[in-house]
Order: structure tokens, then sequence, then C-alpha cells
């Protein structure tokens, strides 16, 4: 089942793959497609800033700067013509993710004409649900693909939302703050369970929406136990070093390009740290960790680029230390990443400040 994911262009590219890489690491009958193009730009209406609708305080998570609403219309529209130009089939779902708020404060909501159309609103999340913006978002897209095979129409719709939360997929949550309880519990109430079970022909689906319901689950709950343990993560190291999962996240895999995830390796084998204008005598070093991450890449290309890379007064490796740490604040959030991302101060050592017993080779 191919599931076609559009973003609006104020998310951003770099957000957009940072959200596809987490989609991805769960593999089944549900494909996630990759965007063709840039981000669409989306018509605002003038409907009013999202701090005008009720009394929740709705700032984007990602930026401070507060953004308009946008018609259920014209969010569907973008959906549409996407399927026209390329020619998607009906059996393929569209799914717009957008900064924007919308006219009914929806998280999220599917095209009621039937169309396998929908958008999930990607800002905010840091109000109403505590951890990194993509679980929610996550949680969003999947459990309102299993909801479509689940009711066909409005009337039916209606039929499988409970108004009072009870923790189920299903909840509405008209109280914004009880999107925790559901995100939680990760559930499905016995009566969704039982229309799953005569409305979902394919249980591979099913298993795969769990699957995700679950790691949506592992990272609140570690989120939420992290605000009085501070214990982090263990992090689970390949051999070769070509992955890195965080342990006590579900095993999500963590993606770094291979020249920033040959820095981090060896500075995670440098745990007395390494002063930057150093790092020109252990090339050697350097080398070896990049060419295991690049078997097939010439030596003298490896030999250039760390050359490049370690050479002072070019901000090879400062550009890399700041990828490594946005990488990591946007898997884990800006409070459990500080354990895990290399810092210091100019002319001091830079190091990791993960204890190396919550490290393991495998």
């Amino acid at each position: 089942m191919r599931v076609h994911l559009l973003y609006s262009e104020e998310i951003g590219l770099e957000r957009y793959d940072s959200l596809l890489d987490l989609l991805q690491t769960i593999k089944g009958t549900i494909q996630f497609v990759k965007q063709r193009d840039q981000g669409v730009q989306l018509r605002v209406t003038g409907l009013g800033f999202m701090e005008r609708k009720g009394s929740e305080k709705r700032h984007d998570f990602h930026s401070s700067t507060d953004l308009p609403s946008v018609s259920w219309e014209t969010l569907f529209n973008v959906c549409r013509t996407f399927r026209q130009q390329y020619d998607i089939g009906d059996n393929e779902f569209v799914v717009l993710l957008t900064d924007y708020a919308n006219e009914l404060n929806w998280f999220s909501a599917p095209d009621l004409s039937g169309a396998r159309n929908m958008f999930v609103q990607t800002s905010g999340w840091g109000v109403f649900a505590h951890g990194e913006w993509r679980y929610p978002v996550v949680y969003q897209i999947v459990t309102n693909l299993l909801r479509h095979f689940m009711a066909r129409n409005l009337e039916e719709m209606e039929d499988i939302i409970h108004l009072e939360s009870i923790g189920c997929m299903n909840d509405f949550n008209r109280d914004k703050r009880g999107i925790q309880y559901k995100l939680r519990t990760a559930d499905i109430c016995s009566a969704c369970a039982q229309r799953i079970k005569d409305h979902v022909s394919d249980k591979n689906i099913v298993r795969q929406v769990i699957a995700y319901m679950d790691l949506v689950r592992t990272h609140m709950l570690f989120r939420s136990r992290f605000t009085f343990t501070k214990q982090p993560s263990s992090l689970c190291i390949s051999r070769n070093g070509q992955e890195i999962k965080f342990t006590d996240l579900g095993d999500t895999l963590f993606e770094l390009s291979p020249l920033n995830k040959a820095v981090f390796l060896f500075f995670l084998n440098h745990p007395e740290g390494v002063v930057l204008n150093d790092l020109v005598d252990h090339q050697v070093e350097l080398r070896g960790i990049y060419q295991n991450l690049n078997p097939n890449k010439d030596q003298e290309a490896v030999r250039t680029t760390i050359e490049n890379l370690v050479q002072p007064g070019t901000g090879g490796i400062t550009e890399s230390l700041t990828r490594i740490k946005r990488a990591f604040v946007q898997a884990v959030g800006a409070d459990i990443a500080e354990y895990y991302y290399i810092s210091g101060r100019r002319n001091e050592p830079y190091r990791i400040g993960l204890d190396r017993v919550w490290v393991h080779w495998e």
C-alpha cells in the first residue's frame, strides 16, 4: 500500500526527511513514498492565526512565529492536484504535512469525500504532547490510514469516534491536552478492535500500524520518565559502525551521513576529548573509520575528505559538529540530545558527555 507523503514549504526538506526516516524504520505493507518536488506552497485564506481559536496557546513547536489558519478545502485541493499531476491511483494514499493550523483546529483529518487524502498538522505539538514532534505526527498518519478502512463515510466515522477519552486511537480529544493519554497508551478499545477485525481484510496493515503505535508509546513513556530519571537511552552500535540505534526507544535507528557518523564514532572512541585543532594529528584514525563506513570509496578520495574536514580554518569540522547536534536534537529532543552530541570550548577538548556504560557494540 503506497502512501505519498507531501509537505508544505514552511516545514522544509530537513524536517520532512527526518520524519520520513522515522516512518521508514518499520517495514511492511505500508510504503511511504517521498515527494518528488520541493514543498508545496499553500494559499492562506485569512481565517486568522492559531491563537485565535479557543483558549489554548498554539505556538509553533519549531518556531516562535505563529502561522495562520488554512481551510480544509485548500489542504485537500493540494492532495487532489498532486493526484492529477502525477496520475496517482485511487487505491494509493496522499498525506499532506503542514505547519499551518486549520479552520476546525484538528490535529489531522481525512478527506470526507471518501478519497484517500488526509492532512496532518506538524506544528504546536510541544503544547500538547511531551516529546519530539515526529512521534505524535507518525501516530496521526498511521491511525488515520487504519481509520480509513474502519469507516467508509462520515456517518460511519461518527460511529467509531469516542467523544470521551478512553485511551483509544479513536478518541476525538475535544480537549487537545488529552492527546497525551492515547499516545502513551497506544491502545485500541474492544469495540474498535472488533471493527478492525470485521472491516480490515489485510492484517499486515493492522500489524504494521500497531508496530508504529508501540514505537510512539515507547518514546512517549521514555520522555515522561526522563523528566525524573535523567537517564539516557543506551546506544547499540553495529561492529562496523553502519547502524546506530537508541535501544530504549524501540531500537530507533539514528541516521547520519557517513562523514558525520565517522566524526561521531571517533569522539565516541575518545572519552577524554580532543581539541579541534589537534584533529590533524588523528587523520589516520579518522580515515580508517570513514573507510569502514564507505568500503567502496576510493582511498585517495577518503584522504582528501578527511584532510578538508580537519584542516584548521576551513570550517569543515565545525559544520560537521553542527549537523551532528542538529540530528540528535531532531531524534530525541534538545534536553536528551545533550548526552550524545559533541561539545566543548575553544582551545579545550571537545567530547561526548554520554557515559560509555550506555554504549554497546554488537
